[in-house]
């Protein structure tokens, strides 16, 4: 195939390339196949620090994504997972079928169970309920004539949210979280009761 696609929700990949008879995984964003290569042999990179990848097609089990407009395609190999966020779900399918394909895998079709279907609005709740209370306790503190240090490693997500702190003001912060949650627990029980259909490939 010798294609790189985008991979957008990943803390670590954000290229993939599909050659021949392996997926190639990169950090960084390339366009091109020229280019991702020269990065892909830079001798300073290692895989240790998550800066590059590669999973041959030969390890790959199995594949999993979900049936209707999905972009996140799940991948087994030697006993490990990945799953990979397309920027278009028309890539993530022709990356799916053409990994089928080249393993010879056949395709099936089954209902997601009900714990995997609410696992991502779950996860999406969670982490809303943790940051706006971090966010709603930090502007109480700036109302009261409190400072708030930033400094350390994670300063630029200090400052991000002080930032959120500042501009919503605690009240700002109940309503934006609580709107924010009132969305997922939406998607969380719609999916809980009628779970999606996934496409398992074998």
């Amino acid at each position: 195939m010798n294609q790189v696609f985008e991979i957008t929700s990943d803390k670590s990949w954000k290229s993939l390339l599909v050659t021949a008879d392996s997926l190639l995984l990169m950090n960084k964003n390339y366009s091109n196949p020229e280019d991702f290569m020269k990065g892909y042999n830079d001798k300073s990179l290692g895989k240790l620090l998550k800066e590059k990848k590669e999973i041959e097609f030969f390890e790959i089990t199995g594949l999993k994504h979900e049936e209707d407009d999905a972009d996140q395609l799940c991948i087994f190999f030697n006993g490990n997972d990945i799953t990979l966020e397309f920027s278009d779900p028309k890539d993530m399918q022709l990356v799916a079928d053409y990994l089928a394909s080249q393993r010879k895998f056949a395709r099936n079709t089954e209902t997601m169970s009900a714990l995997q279907a609410i696992k991502a609005p779950g996860i999406g709740l969670l982490i809303t309920l943790v940051l706006g209370w971090i966010v709603y306790e930090e502007a109480k503190t700036l109302e009261a004539g409190g400072t708030i240090e930033i400094s350390g490693r994670r300063a630029l997500v200090k400052r991000i949210l002080v930032w959120f702190a500042q501009t919503l003001g605690s009240t700002g912060t109940l309503i934006v979280a609580g709107l924010l949650s009132a969305v997922f627990i939406y998607f969380l029980y719609k999916r809980f009761k009628a779970p999606p259909n996934q496409v398992v490939y074998a």
